[in-house]
């Protein structure tokens, strides 16, 4: 919703969880490219 309203980008606040991060933008990486 947030990009399809022209959001820029999104802040990921996953503290120290990188394994968080990388599943998050795997799974949201086509909407942004």
């Amino acid at each position: 919703d947030l990009v399809a309203h022209g959001v820029d980008g999104v802040h990921l606040y996953t503290m120290n969880h990188p394994s968080v991060s990388r599943r998050i933008w795997f799974n949201v990486k086509p909407l942004f490219v």
